[in-house]
């Protein structure tokens, strides 16, 4: 097999000869290109090589000896490169279980005979995808299901349109178009590349197959909805928070909410903001303790003026954190789904954002001061479950995590984009299984008057 795309297999030991000019191509082979001037000599009868010029195909031999050494030929090997020396060996290795002998132990045997080490400590083998029913995809069945059609959507004459673009025969075609209409008789609807991301994780405790239904990946879009329209809720509270804290009375700016993408525009100007009071929601923590706030009512919230609601989905969103942290170190990426998904729509949306709401509309006067406080705590607790639940979410949905991290209000020290904010920690503070308990019994209380007004 020939690959234009691989560089660091074996090139082709065939050379063209470019002089003396020949009326059709001409090539000899040898295993260097001292021994292919000698043969060339010979083929064209010529006494001096000096008169040869011959040019090595550029191509690679793409065989699974060659991609064995793919753990330390790209970086630069045989050579001691600085790459070489920093990056090899690796310490993971993600690939499939049908090429384990393959690939995984050709780059093990040569990584120990040329580099006397191992290439990787771990193997990570994902999952090989299969339609709905579990069998293998293949043009002839029509079963097979690109990732970009799932992204993007497609219509199911669009995907019958497709089986001509093919070698299939006639007959093929027909029956293929068939197994389409039955299984997407009005295509495939546009699920977006983090649905399809959090639908193929989700299914990977199903061990080495994946029986990919897309009605699954339908249903994880309409989470990324959810989880829109939950921050859209939060940004519109955020933006009005002068008028939450301190009444609709209050004179403040425009409730047109900053993008927060970049902190320094908001640096300058924020000492002056928070003197001023006029601005939009400016996020500064919950603190441990009392002593981390003065007598003058600010911004600056203690654990201890939480109220019971907001204590319960820190303690969710703690131990969220350390389910999350335990499912990566285990590979359990269909567990970080699930782990992050409860949250969000279980006990953030359907629980939390319920119960807050009262405490977030603007009173018509100002309020007495426990009201106050009881809004910026609400306000920050809001303002900590989106900042710390879209950082847990974003390596399973990068792309709405960081739309939605740079719509949140900037602070000082924000980070410039997600990916490079700190990965989110347990805090052992927020941990309170008492509250838990409560929250159990509270909504079986909920769940029966709901059964009861049915």
């Amino acid at each position: 097999c020939i690959s234009r795309q691989l560089w660091w297999g074996h090139r082709i030991p065939a050379y063209k000869v470019l002089k003396p000019e020949q009326k059709t191509e001409t090539w000899v082979v040898g295993r260097n290109k001292e021994e292919a001037l000698s043969r060339a000599c010979a083929k064209l009868e010529l006494p001096d090589p000096a008169g040869v010029e011959l040019e090595q195909d550029e191509d690679v031999l793409d065989t699974w000896f060659s991609s064995g050494l793919f753990p330390f030929s790209v970086f630069g090997w045989p050579e001691d490169t600085p790459e070489l020396k920093a990056y090899f060996p690796t310490t993971l290795l993600e690939t499939g279980h049908d090429i384990l002998f393959f690939w995984v132990a050709r780059m093990v045997m040569l990584s120990l005979e040329l580099m006397g080490q191992l290439p990787f400590s771990t193997v990570f083998l994902h999952a090989m995808v299969r339609d709905a029913h579990g069998q293998k995809m293949s043009k002839s069945k029509g079963n097979v299901i690109d990732p970009l059609e799932v992204i993007h959507g497609i219509s199911l004459e669009d995907l019958q349109k497709k089986l001509h673009q093919g070698n299939l025969p006639e007959k093929e075609i027909k029956r293929a178009q068939e197994v389409l209409k039955k299984e997407f008789p009005h295509g495939i609807g546009e699920c977006g590349c983090d649905a399809l991301r959090m639908g193929l994780l989700a299914y990977t405790r199903q061990g080495r197959s994946v029986n990919l239904d897309l009605n699954r990946v339908v249903g994880y879009r309409h989470f990324c909805n959810k989880l829109w329209n939950a921050a859209k809720f939060a940004l519109d509270k955020f933006a009005r928070a002068d008028s939450i804290i301190y009444g609709a009375s209050h004179d403040s700016q425009s409730s047109e909410l900053s993008s927060g993408t970049v902190a320094e525009t908001r640096r300058t100007d924020l000492s002056a903001q928070k003197a001023s009071r006029k601005m939009c929601f400016i996020p500064e923590g919950i603190g441990f303790s009392r002593d981390a706030r003065t007598d003058e009512l600010t911004r600056r919230v203690v654990y201890e003026d939480l109220q019971w609601i907001d204590r319960w989905i820190l303690h969710r969103l703690a131990t969220t954190c350390a389910e999350v942290e335990k499912a990566f170190t285990q590979y359990s990426f269909a567990d970080v789904v699930s782990s992050v998904f409860s949250f969000f729509l279980y006990d953030f949306c359907d629980y939390y954002l319920e119960v807050v709401k009262m405490r977030l509309v603007p009173p018509p006067t100002c309020p007495p001061r426990d009201r106050q406080i009881a809004s910026i705590c609400a306000l920050e607790v809001l303002y900590t479950c989106l900042d710390k639940g879209l950082r847990l979410l974003h390596p399973i949905c990068p792309f709405i995590t960081e739309e939605l991290f740079q719509r949140l209000p900037g602070y000082l020290g924000k980070p410039e984009s997600i990916t490079i904010a700190d990965y989110p920690q347990a805090p052992l503070l927020w941990l309170d299984c008492k509250l838990a308990d409560n929250m159990t019994l509270f909504k079986l209380i909920v769940s029966r008057f709901r059964s009861l007004a049915a």
